[in-house]
This record gives structure tokens, C-alpha cells and sequence, in this order.
């Protein structure tokens, strides 16, 4: 398992940012794009195992950074519904937090039974499940 602390974080995002300027990184994620997943699984497999490590960390990383610019735009933000997309988007980063994985299954899903009178149920935001 890798686990990564400290300014280390700093430094592995700063290393991801840089893959788009390096041509060489360009020309590989420009080849694995134009492939379909089994073709990249088959040259990953072919590959030494840190290369398909470095892949996946980098991967990971590059998306959380996403998300961090993403939610750091918004964090003033009063609009839940902004914030419901945001979270939508990257429901895996509510998997992070409690390290358990999370899956969206419906987004304002209703809850609860109506009366004959048209009360009693509510809307939550997400629903989400575990398994």
C-alpha cells in the first residue's frame, strides 16, 4: 500500500501537474487515449510492475487535484446545488474520507410515504450505497 504524508502530497501534485508539459508524457497519455482499455491493460502487464504503480498513483492524484481546484473555487459558496454537482461528480472522494468505497445510485431521491393529504415524504440530496 502506498501511503504518501506530509509535503510529499506538495510534491507528487507538482509532479503530476508537470506530465502535460513533458512531450514524452504527452505522446504515452495521447497513445493510452486512442486505446481501449484492454490494449492499455495488455501494455501495462508487459510493462515492469512500478510502471503500472506509477500510473495509477498518478492517475489518482491528478483527479484529487481536479477535485481540490474544483471545491477550492466554490468554497464560498452557499449554492448546495453547485455543491451537490460537485460532489456528484466526485462521489469517491466521500469514499476517501471514510475509506470505504461509495456509489451514487440516485441523485434527489424521495424518501418516505405521503400521506392522502400530500405530506410526509422528503427528498434527500443523493443516495448513495456501499455495495
Amino acid at each position: 500500500m502506498l501511503v504518501v504524508v506530509g509535503s510529499d502530497v506538495s510534491q507528487i501534485l507538482d509532479a503530476i501537474a508537470a506530465i502535460g508539459q513533458n512531450d514524452e508524457a504527452k505522446r504515452v497519455l495521447g497513445w493510452m487515449t486512442k486505446q481501449d482499455s484492454a490494449q492499455c491493460a495488455e501494455a501495462l502487464q508487459e510493462a515492469e510492475p512500478e510502471v503500472s504503480s506509477q500510473i495509477v498513483v498518478a492517475a489518482v492524484l491528478a483527479r484529487l487535484r481536479g477535485f481540490i481546484a474544483e471545491a477550492g473555487a466554490e468554497l464560498d459558496s452557499a449554492d448546495e446545488k453547485r455543491w451537490q454537482e460537485i460532489i456528484e461528480r466526485n462521489v469517491w472522494v466521500i469514499g476517501q474520507i471514510f475509506s470505504h468505497p461509495l456509489v451514487l445510485v440516485n441523485r434527489e431521491a424521495y424518501l418516505g410515504g405521503k400521506s392522502i393529504r400530500n405530506t410526509g415524504g422528503n427528498t434527500a440530496d443523493s443516495c448513495c450505497a456501499t455495495r
